[in-house]
């Protein structure tokens, strides 16, 4: 089945208790879209235009995450990470978070991806496909 991915692109929404992505993404087991909040340490920036950058810096990854099928239901099939390896995927991911935090948490996420990798390698799984 040839099915491409329904989904709402994200969008920022600016309320009183803060602000946050939102964006929705069908459940392709029910049919039926399912709402997704996103804030992602943007309300910590104090700097309205930096908040701003974050803000879209995080939208545009979500889109591109979800152009690619990837969701937070999970992997939709017909993507371009289904004929990767696992690494392969892991690698991806990863880098798509790049975008979307700061150097550090950056720099904290890579550290946990490199001991992922080396169970990965060690359980002779690496080259799994997902």
């Amino acid at each position: 089945m040839n099915r491409k991915l329904k989904y709402k692109a994200a969008q920022l929404v600016k309320s009183k208790t803060g602000w946050y992505v939102w964006f929705e993404v069908e459940d392709p087991d029910t049919g039926l879209m399912v709402q997704y909040v996103r804030k992602s340490g943007i309300n910590l920036i104090a700097n309205l235009d930096e908040r701003h950058e974050a803000a879209y810096a995080l939208i545009q990854a979500i889109d591109e995450l979800l152009e690619k099928g990837i969701t937070p239901l999970g992997i939709y099939s017909d993507t371009e990470l289904s004929n990767k390896t696992l690494r392969e995927s892991f690698d991806f991911i990863v880098s798509q978070k790049k975008k979307t935090v700061r150097k550090d948490s950056y720099r904290t996420y890579f550290s946990s991806a490199k001991t992922f990798y080396e169970f990965l390698k060690h359980a002779n799984l690496i080259y799994i496909m997902p």
